[in-house]
């Protein structure tokens, strides 16, 4: 009895060491693949925009069905892909414009900053925090290159299910967040949402 229990415990403190060990390149790389594995992604981002003379919020929807459909909505604009095209609607002035679909990416698709990361930033696991009733890693990451060496990114990665919550970018006087308030993974999702519509549906 007493050598199960030191088996247990020795599996344990094993297992403990190898958490501890974990670094954020593994994060990161973990993150990466977390993304791959996903077929679709919804839910609601916060983004914030800090220069020097000028500041801007806004709250955005989104829809995402990978690899190439988006249907992304704020105040002022909705923008959507069905894979083929993507279209445009200016809410203000009421009118849409089309566009070829080029393999262009929504700014809420957490997963191309994090592919362009890998390789191009170090990172740095600074300790962990609570966001939106989520424990996080808090990931900083920086150029390794000296061109960009006021550039900072940090990332808050939720711990359970390696999707970041939260990019804060600082540099110089610019300081952009974005923020998911919700996400939601691998969840179905109505094509019906990027199909191409008439400016009338918007005006009803």
């Amino acid at each position: 009895m007493r050598r199960i229990v030191s088996v247990i415990i020795l599996v344990v403190l094993l297992f403990s060491m190898c958490q501890q060990k974990l670094s954020a390149e593994d994060i990161m790389e973990k993150v990466n693949e977390v993304y791959k594995d996903i077929k679709s992604f919804k839910g609601i981002a916060y983004i914030y925009i800090k220069s020097k003379n000028k500041t801007s919020t806004s709250e955005v929807k989104f829809e995402i069905v990978r690899p190439n459909k988006f249907r992304v909505e704020g105040d002022k604009f909705v923008t959507c892909s069905n894979g083929t095209v993507i279209w445009v609607y200016d809410k203000e002035n009421e009118t849409i414009k089309i566009y070829n679909y080029t393999g262009f990416r929504p700014e809420v698709d957490y997963g191309q900053f994090v592919e362009n990361m890998l390789g191009n930033f170090s990172f740095k696991l600074v300790g962990t925090e609570n966001l939106n009733e989520r424990e996080c890693y808090v990931i900083v990451a920086k150029p390794i290159t000296d061109e960009l060496k006021n550039l900072t990114v940090t990332i808050y990665v939720d711990k359970e299910r390696y999707v970041p919550l939260k990019f804060e970018t600082k540099f110089k006087d610019l300081i952009s967040i974005m923020e998911y308030k919700r996400i939601d993974l691998n969840v179905p999702i109505n094509q019906s949402e990027f199909e191409f519509p008439q400016i009338t549906d918007f005006l009803k």
